[in-house]
């Protein structure tokens, strides 16, 4: 029945500017790549503009959950779109005059990020005041398929305006899809929440945060095993362009069919995950996909052509989709709303902590032994890992409630992890 929940215009006109958003993104980080490679020839300076904005992004995330619990969460959204419409025009401005310097390009990344941790801390937060409870399934699967079809349509944007214009286009057009997206968001209403009414420090809410995070292990497992995965497929960031460019001498279409590729398969994943979650064993979706995931990661170096690499990013995206979706709706359904921002935020910060690291660690592997080997070495590792999931405590039983009967799952499981101090 919660398939058959309207989402309603508040929802669909949020959504609809943040698929605007993801359109401008991807044509944004496909570019920003692009044009580091072509400005320095080396895979390893993406890494050095990546890591500090990754760092950055890190650190800030879990210090802005607290601001969407006791702040309007549409006006930080709107304040972060600012930050990253900004930074990106600079960018963008940058690559049109041609002017690559190294130390400019990673600041303004930087601030950019500043401007998507506190996106990120609100972004999940604020769909369940947008939909109904027994909407929210339908909403976050929506939410991924959205988002799916802004990465399909900039990928292919994106190669087509690198390709033919420059990396300063596809820059312009992140720059421009911010300006749309604040639009959208400054037009929706939001049902009120559950928010304490007298606000306490900034301190003890986030630690209250970290409490209850720490204080329910299937909650604190999951954030450690997401890190771990985090750790093995984040090099990916840095892998995929050098692929691209080095190892198949490819043009920027390529990269950007890829990542088209991968949102196509996030589409379909978002339509299929449903069915898949309903098989007797449930938690079978994010095992199949982040199987999926890794088994991509291993062969992609491997297989010939052009054809066959977007087929299997399309496998991976698939894979995503199944990952993200059920442990995205799960977590936000069963996370009290004056305690969502800051879960969400902390358990992103655990398992994208870990990201500045990998993707370091990828810049190095491909200078020292290559994007073939650094790419199945890393996919078989994910591979190996799938079975210590089963050794997380309450995996199963988490995955086996219907995702709309979680709402006191966790409050269930234990009693003072959501009391503020």
């Amino acid at each position: 029945m919660a398939n058959r929940v309207k989402l309603g215009r508040n929802f669909w006109l949020f959504q609809t500017g943040q698929m605007i958003s993801i359109i401008g993104d991807t044509c944004g980080n496909v570019a920003l790549a692009w044009w580091i490679l072509d400005a320095t020839g080396n895979a390893g300076s993406i890494s050095q503009v990546l890591v500090p904005a990754l760092l950055v992004q890190t650190l800030l995330t879990p210090l802005f959950g607290p601001l969407g619990d006791r702040f309007s969460r549409k006006r930080l959204i709107i304040c972060a779109d600012v930050l990253r419409g900004l930074m990106m025009s600079l960018l963008a401005f940058m690559a049109i005059q041609q002017h690559f310097s190294l130390p400019g390009v990673t600041w303004a990344y930087v601030l950019f990020t500043v401007g998507a941790a506190l996106f990120n801390s609100s972004n999940m937060s604020i769909v369940p005041q947008l939909v109904p409870v027994e909407g929210l399934p339908r909403a976050v699967q929506m939410n991924q398929s959205l988002e799916a079809i802004g990465r399909v349509i900039g990928g292919v944007l994106a190669g087509g305006l690198i390709t033919w214009i420059g990396a300063g286009a596809a820059l312009s057009i992140d720059a421009i899809s911010f300006g749309v997206s604040i639009l959208a968001t400054a037009s929706v209403t939001l049902a009120s929440s559950t928010k304490a009414a007298v606000p306490q420090r900034f301190v003890r809410q986030l630690g209250d945060g970290f409490r209850a995070v720490f204080n329910i292990p299937v909650l604190l497992w999951l954030c450690i095993a997401m890190a771990f995965f985090t750790l093995i497929l984040s090099p990916m960031q840095v892998l995929l362009p050098a692929y691209s460019k080095q190892l198949k001498q490819m043009p920027a279409w390529f990269l950007g069919g890829l990542e088209a590729s991968m949102g196509l398969g996030i589409i379909l994943g978002a339509i299929s995950v449903s069915a898949l979650d309903r098989v007797p064993l449930r938690g079978s979706s994010l095992l199949v996909g982040l199987f999926l995931i890794g088994a991509g990661m291993a062969i992609l170096a491997h297989v010939p052509g052009a054809a066959l690499p977007m087929f299997t990013m399309l496998v991976v995206g698939i894979g995503i989709a199944w990952t993200n979706i059920p442990l995205g709706t799960r977590i936000s359904v069963a996370v009290p709303d004056h305690f969502r921002s800051r879960v969400n935020s902390i358990f992103s910060v655990v398992t994208d902590g870990v990201a500045p690291l990998g993707v370091a660690a990828g810049g190095i592997w491909v200078s020292a032994f290559g994007v073939t080997y650094t790419m199945t070495f890393l996919g078989l590792i994910a591979l190996g890992a799938l079975p210590l999931l089963f050794w997380i405590p309450g995996f199963m039983e988490f995955f086996r409630r219907p995702a709309e009967k979680l709402g006191d799952y966790f409050s269930e499981k234990e009693k003072l992890a959501f009391s503020e101090e």
